[in-house]
């Protein structure tokens, strides 16, 4: 429960495979970068519940290098267990739910499928309760034991290539998880000692890290504002906080125009906000065409791009209606007319 598995590697060089004394083939493999649950000796986690809960798995690797034939699986994590077996035992169980595996490979002389590099559940799908989890290949587990509310997302990492592996404030992470799944609760703290849920009475977010509720961003003037050709236009952008109150001052703004052309450029504007306020003033060319629509985009904190509504120069210009679809003409039961 709340824990980061990042850049974790299980690696052999050079592997082998062989013949036992009984005649049995064997090949030296890898499996589990970040984590391996097993149990002891042959027992393979008997009786045992194990829960995996607002964690996040990345970038972990299985690595083997050597004889054809050996593999390598299970980038995140290796699940073993018994369910069911004739053999006896008592049932193993893997609750998982609110969690970040993505990232996660393996590589070897034979190399598992994607999903594979991935996850391997080596058990029964009915000791698997899963949901609620972003997992790359999420599609690939909903056919064995993947839960209905798993999915796949960019998890929208603050600064993954610096190790930061928190979210940014557009996280397609955010409010995605549960704050109960077969009996078990999720926490409410995360990784930091940060409250989770933000806000409260809100759905939690994935992984080990809790953001909370995106930024409320607004831009004034309104939609469909016009600027004359040769003019300019004074965009102010305002950023709260989900309880309201303005962002940290000294947030770094970079602004551009949306789509980028020579007719609308960005004149000047604030590199940081004040109050949870900034403001950039665009201009306009002489020679922009009337009804050219343009957007301000700005992008806040350096990761979180935001964007106002359509503005226009010289008038406003409405949108087409858009074209029928799957319209057939044909002269079937048409009348003549003949003129003699």
């Amino acid at each position: 429960m709340n824990c980061l598995f990042a850049d974790n590697e299980a690696r052999v060089e050079n592997g082998q495979c062989g013949t036992d004394d009984q005649g049995n083939d064997w090949c030296l493999n890898v499996y589990g970068g970040a984590m391996v649950l097993w149990g002891k000796g042959e027992q393979r986690n008997e009786g045992v519940t194990s829960t995996i809960i607002n964690s996040t798995f990345v970038n972990n690797r299985a690595y083997a290098s050597g004889d054809q034939g050996i593999s390598a699986g299970g980038g995140a994590m290796v699940l073993w267990g018994t369910y069911d077996n004739p053999d006896g035992g008592a049932n193993s169980s893997y609750i998982l739910f609110n969690n970040i595996i993505y990232g996660n490979s393996a590589e070897g002389p034979d190399q598992p499928g994607e999903w594979e590099q991935n996850i391997v559940a080596s058990i029964d799908n009915r000791a698997m309760h899963s949901d609620h989890n972003l997992i790359q290949y999420a599609d690939q587990y909903k056919g064995s034991w993947g839960g209905p509310n798993d999915f796949e997302a960019d998890p929208g990492f603050s600064d993954p290539m610096n190790g930061d592996y928190s979210l940014h404030r557009f996280s397609e992470s955010i409010e995605r998880g549960t704050l109960e799944f077969e009996g078990f609760t999720a926490p409410t703290e995360d990784i930091t000692g940060k409250q989770r849920p933000v806000p409260p009475e809100t759905p939690p977010d994935v992984g080990a890290y809790e953001q909370g509720a995106g930024l409320q961003i607004t831009f004034t003037p309104e939609e469909g504002t016009t600027v004359d050709p040769g003019a300019t236009l004074k965009v102010q952008l305002e950023a709260k906080e989900w309880d309201g109150t303005a962002i940290e001052d000294g947030s770094s703004v970079e602004w551009k125009i949306a789509p980028d052309s020579s007719y609308v450029t960005v004149e000047s504007g604030d590199a940081t906000t004040t109050g949870g306020i900034a403001t950039a003033t665009v201009k306009a060319a002489n020679d922009t065409p009337t009804g050219f629509q343009f957007r301000v985009r700005a992008l806040l904190t350096g990761n979180i791009p935001v964007e106002s509504a359509s503005f226009f120069v010289g008038q406003k210009v409405e949108a087409p209606p858009p074209a029928p679809v799957n319209i057939s003409i044909t002269p079937h039961g048409w009348t003549r007319l003949d003129t003699v």
